[in-house]
């Protein structure tokens, strides 16, 4: 039986996330799934709601 010198090659996949922020919790999502990022508005009170 002969030695045969076999390289073993190795992929590695990155993962890219786009992280975001609500309240005190924080969520990732796969950056592929993003379509649009928004920068989040001023908020407005509107009288006598809830």
């Amino acid at each position: 039986m002969s030695d045969q010198n076999m390289e073993s090659t190795s992929t590695t996949e990155q993962l890219q996330l786009v992280t975001f922020g609500v309240g005190a919790e924080e969520f990732a999502v796969d950056i592929l799934a993003v379509q649009e990022i928004n920068r989040m508005m001023e908020l407005t009170r509107v009288p006598q709601s809830a």
